[in-house]
């Protein structure tokens, strides 16, 4: 568990992160409409934990298209989660 001094998205990518690199990319770049009400260091995170998301899913046996499919369905078209998760990153 965290501590709030601590921040989520102080590590350096794995290299299987880095393999992911379009993916991390393609969500922050859906999130740049939001930089008026969050920094880049929240933006950056939550497209960082994001893709870490989708990649522990790929890893747990997810089919790579679903694990896309269903973080986008859960998450990137629920204003609310992403707001919420955007709020608590820049807190």
């Amino acid at each position: 568990m965290l501590h709030a001094s601590e921040k989520p998205c102080d590590d350096k990518p794995s290299a299987a992160e880095r393999s992911y690199q379009p993916i991390f990319d393609y969500i922050l770049y859906r999130q740049l409409a939001l930089s008026d009400s969050y920094d880049m260091e929240t933006l950056s995170c939550y497209a960082e934990i994001s893709t870490a998301l989708i990649i522990k899913m790929i890893e747990n046996g997810a089919d790579p298209v679903r694990a896309l499919v269903s973080w986008s369905e859960e998450i990137e078209y629920s204003t609310q989660n992403v707001t919420y998760l955007l709020d608590r990153l820049s807190d």
